[in-house]
């Protein structure tokens, strides 16, 4: 009985210390295009900024945040492939010249770009706020990123983290 209890004692204090992974990979839910380390999902829909922003977050994701110069280029390409024009997740929306990216409220650089912090790619004399109302962000396939009526009706990007698949061997 002692020998039993011993072995016992030691094999639960091992299950207690180890968690192992068996299989697990994450990837793009179906619709969706992976690039690197995030999912995105070009929506052809013809809808305003607003309703696109709602319909991203209700399949998962939230409008597509241009974190760098790779990324960038990638949704350019992807733009013109399909000969449009998409809105993304930057928004001045609060009126005082300050642009953010809408899923974490992080400032989006107004440039010069290639300068300073951050990454930005507006195009010449961009944002201008057009006739004082262009709040949200573009990705025009003629212009790079632009402001422009957030009513508008054009499709969108949303961007996604890849979704773990397999599943987690957990002991103790």
């Amino acid at each position: 009985m002692v020998k039993l209890c011993s072995v016992l004692l030691v094999l639960i204090f091992a299950t207690e210390c180890y968690q192992t992974k068996a299989t697990s990979t994450a990837k793009c839910l179906d619709g969706w295009t992976q690039h690197h380390q995030m999912c995105y999902n070009f929506v052809s829909k013809q809808e305003t900024w607003i309703e696109h922003m709602q319909n991203c977050v209700a399949i998962g994701g939230h409008l597509a945040t241009i974190n760098d110069i790779t990324e960038n280029r990638y949704l350019e390409a992807e733009a013109r492939k399909r000969h449009a024009t998409f809105w993304v997740g930057g928004t001045n929306m609060n009126n005082n010249n300050t642009w953010i990216w809408i899923e974490d409220n992080s400032f989006v650089p107004m440039g010069p770009c290639g300068r300073g912090h951050g990454f930005c790619e507006w195009s010449r004399d961009e944002p201008d706020n057009s006739h004082g109302n262009e709040h949200c962000l573009e990705l025009n396939i003629h212009t790079q990123w632009n402001d422009n009526y957030c009513m508008v009706l054009q499709g969108a990007i949303c961007e996604a983290q890849p979704v773990p698949e397999g599943h987690w061997i957990t002991l103790g």
